[in-house]
């Protein structure tokens, strides 16, 4: 605030420009600490959901994952057509069987002849309870993907108490099982996008899924949370007729991928293909090529950049194409959903970094980040151990942890219980403590920037704030 006579001070501006206001990071346009910009920005880590990309650009309609985007219209069998959705992931993800983990991060799939190849011989794998053959199907990537993120979740739970200690991986497909009678893909009716993305429709046959809560290996206090008095003991079936869709318009669909010679079923494409037909719209004729940065710390200097200036087109040239290839072939359409109306309030003057290694990839880290209001008034936020140095014209404020939630007021706003606020002090804490980074991963040479796997890093490492007594107590106090 100023007084009579006074000059706006640095705060002031930048609130009155949409931006920093002390204990919240910028907004609408600006960098949302822990996550890329909104307002225009790329909303990062987050693959299609149900409903259409909507979100990741917000303006007008735009697609993307957001948890308050507002869904399309609405079309006829929806609530079949995400069960189909759900289906074919939970084919693919979900199934249960013989095989180890370890086995099936060895997987060196060539794919198959064809299209109708790939999605049958998914289907034989999960009909014979073969695991490790159902994930050799998917491309590569994604199965390397799909184990990572197994593996290192089951790991993590186990850590702090929620999961039974030693659990395996193994386990979780136990709570799920899959049936599969007479199922048959319509080879005739494949619908060809281009020359590495094949549709290909089921038409005939039944899967039926059955969940077994009481399969998942929960500790019994959470068991005992989550039950509250209730029995868990119960089943839960649900069947899905292949022609009974097909005869109501909404097929199943199989999006297969070719990759170095051979096909595969892809859970991405799939996903990506249903969001299409939920938001009324058709796969692009040509994709957006990968292109990608000369190091690590260029791939993720160049994303934030043009997700601020909304370069659409950069943006997704510059995600991983062995993981987000649905997104390259997509991307015109987010290109052409993407307002460019009104400019950017903010613009990037300079990003600063660090890297160090990942299991998957390089983690690169925005350590300081200058930014240049519409006024011509420069602000920078620098990293200094866990906490930020906010400045500008040569005054400077020390954000840490614990000045954030007392001035945001967030956990008040929140309204929860006092286990949960030390909890949450706890992920905030870590928070600034280890920064905002994101995962970049090489592919023939050149570096991208990894959303899923980012998204992944990011929550593994805010986990490893906690430890098991936090949990407990969170449970013991809301249970």
């Amino acid at each position: 605030m100023t007084g009579p006579g006074q000059s706006p001070g640095y705060g002031d501006e930048w609130q009155q420009q949409g931006g920093w206001q002390y204990g919240q990071p910028p907004q609408q346009g600006g960098w949302q600490y822990g996550q890329p910009p909104q307002q225009g920005g790329w909303q990062y880590g987050q693959p299609p959901r149900p409903g259409g990309y909507q979100g990741m650009y917000q303006q007008q309609g735009q697609w993307g994952y957001s948890p308050h985007a507002a869904p399309p219209q609405e079309p006829r069998n929806r609530g079949k057509r995400w069960l189909v959705v759900a289906a074919v992931v939970a084919v693919v993800a979900l199934v249960g069987g013989g095989g180890t983990w370890f086995a099936v991060s060895q997987l060196q799939s060539s794919g198959a002849d064809s299209p109708t190849a790939a999605a049958e011989m998914l289907v034989s794998s999960v009909e014979d309870g073969d695991l490790v053959g159902a994930l050799e199907t998917l491309p590569p990537a994604e199965a390397e993907l799909v184990v990572d993120t197994v593996k290192n979740y089951t790991s993590e739970l186990g850590r702090l108490g929620l999961f039974e200690s030693g659990t395996d991986a193994d386990r979780l497909g136990d709570s799920v099982k899959v049936e599969l009678s007479n199922l048959s893909f319509d080879e005739s009716a494949q619908e060809q996008i281009n020359d590495h993305l094949t549709i290909v429709p089921l038409t005939e046959g039944k899967l039926t899924f059955t969940a077994e809560p009481q399969d998942l290996p929960f500790t019994d206090e959470v068991v005992d949370a989550i039950a509250d008095g209730q029995s868990q003991e119960e089943a839960e079936t649900a069947t899905v007729d292949a022609a009974e869709l097909r005869r109501d318009g909404t097929p199943i669909r199989v999006a297969t991928v070719k990759v170095d010679g051979g096909w595969h079923p892809s859970m991405m494409y799939t996903i990506a293909d249903y969001a299409l037909r939920s938001s009324g719209q058709s796969w692009p004729e040509e994709p957006i090529p990968a292109r990608g940065a000369d190091s690590p710390e260029a791939a993720l200097k160049e994303f934030v950049r043009a997700s601020v200036s909304q370069d659409v087109t950069r943006a997704v040239e510059l995600l991983a194409p062995d993981t987000m290839g649905a997104y390259h072939d997509v991307g015109r359409v987010l290109v052409d959903q993407v307002s460019t109306t009104s400019a950017p309030n903010v613009k990037i003057v300079d990003i600063g970094t660090e890297t160090s290694d990942a299991s998957a990839g390089t983690r690169v880290e925005i350590v300081s980040l200058k930014l240049r209001a519409p006024s011509g008034i420069a602000f920078t936020i620098r990293r200094d151990g866990a906490c930020y140095h906010v400045e500008a014209r040569n005054d400077e404020q020390r954000v840490c942890a614990d000045e954030f939630l007392r001035q945001s007021g967030l956990l008040e706003d929140m309204g929860v219980s006092q286990a949960a606020m030390n909890v949450l002090r706890d992920v905030f804490g870590g928070v600034f403590e280890r920064g905002v980074g994101a995962i970049i991963t090489e592919v023939d040479g050149e570096y991208y920037f990894a959303p899923v796997r980012t998204v992944n890093d990011t929550l593994l490492s805010l986990s490893e704030t906690l430890d098991p007594a936090d949990i407990k107590e969170l449970i013991e106090r809301t249970g």
